[in-house]
């Protein structure tokens, strides 16, 4: 059997679109904490090309490309009137490349902050 020496290339890409409820915890005032509930969609897209060293000119690729739906969650602290940070929690029922994640459900945490001027 001959083994021929290849190399990869690979490509992954992810767009979210949500529409986000805030749900003060608390009475309403300039600082506090609330609740961020949200749905909406994500797309992905992966492609992977696979060559082979040995002067095969055609390479291998794979491609995949899929919309589902998402869903977040998160808290947001008002810190101050022109200071907010974000903490989201991101699940899509997109099918995940990492054989660690069960059931195809993806999943990424998202950290923003924000200034007002």
């Amino acid at each position: 059997m001959v083994e021929y020496a290849s190399a990869s290339r690979s490509k992954a890409q992810t767009r979210l679109v949500s529409y986000d409820w805030l749900i003060p915890l608390g009475p309403k005032r300039p600082t506090g904490v609330d609740l961020v509930l949200g749905i909406g969609g994500a797309h992905s897209y992966r492609s992977m090309s696979t060559y082979y060293l040995q002067g095969d000119p055609n390479p291998y690729r794979y491609t995949d490309d899929k919309v589902s739906f998402a869903a977040t969650v998160g808290l947001r602290l008002r810190a101050a009137r022109n200071i907010e940070v974000e903490l989201h929690q991101v699940l899509t029922a997109a099918p995940s490349w990492s054989h660690e994640v069960e059931d195809g459900i993806a999943s990424h945490t998202a950290l923003g902050v924000c200034f007002r001027f």
